[in-house]
């Protein structure tokens, strides 16, 4: 598929990736990319009236309902018996953020797919 880039936007918002955050980031990439239907998988970073940034990355693909957007968090949980996983990659991503000071969550808005978001960076 190959990687496309945005020439249209400058890059005024840099992120130091040390290994916690690469880690975290190859955790939701990977989750992201097993279960993107759209073939898209899309990561972006943005600044908060705060003065933190938030990294988000998004797929096209199945909605995560609400009831489970917390539980998706708990090792080893699976939202179909189907899946081919050992639900541990966002369990991972939660607790590696919480060590670094940061949080990750669904974003419940967003009905096109799942869009997971790392605040606080």
């Amino acid at each position: 598929m190959g990687t496309a880039f945005k020439t249209d936007v400058t890059d005024d918002v840099m992120v130091y990736a040390c290994p916690l955050l690469q880690d975290l980031l190859n955790c939701l990439l990977d989750n992201a990319d097993k279960y993107a239907t759209g073939g898209t998988v899309l990561v972006g970073c943005h600044d908060n009236a705060d003065g933190t940034y938030a990294i988000s990355v998004t797929n096209e693909g199945p909605v995560i309902p609400v009831v489970d957007a917390e539980r998706i968090f708990t090792p080893f949980v699976r939202l179909s018996s189907d899946e081919q996983s050992l639900g541990i990659g966002l369990p991972l991503a939660r607790r590696l953020a919480i060590s670094m000071g940061y949080n990750v969550t669904l974003d419940l808005d967003y009905t096109s797919g799942a869009r997971f978001v790392v605040t606080g960076i």
